[in-house]
């Protein structure tokens, strides 16, 4: 008897803990937007010429990599024209 006197209790403290535990979802709402508003103002936000020299170097290696495919295709194109004619 004594073991299910403990085994009920602990039960019961299971059972609070999750009533504890239970939140509305409203609730789960309005605490996630506070942490992402917390969180937000520890981000460091870079300045304008980081920016403008990222920005930069994005588009530099774009049209760098576009004319390498791009001369890669041509010379493909001579080379498999080449074999299919002769």
């Amino acid at each position: 008897m004594v073991a299910k006197s403990n085994n009920s209790q602990s039960i019961s403290k299971k059972q609070k803990k999750d009533k504890v535990q239970e939140v509305s979802f409203p609730e789960q709402v309005v605490t996630y937007f506070k942490g992402v508003r917390s969180e937000w103002h520890k981000v460091t936000w870079p300045d304008r010429q980081q920016i403008l020299r990222e920005t930069l170097v994005v588009i530099a290696v774009t049209i760098f990599v576009t004319v390498l495919i791009y001369l890669i295709d041509i010379i493909l194109r001579f080379l498999l024209g080449f074999i299919t004619v002769n």
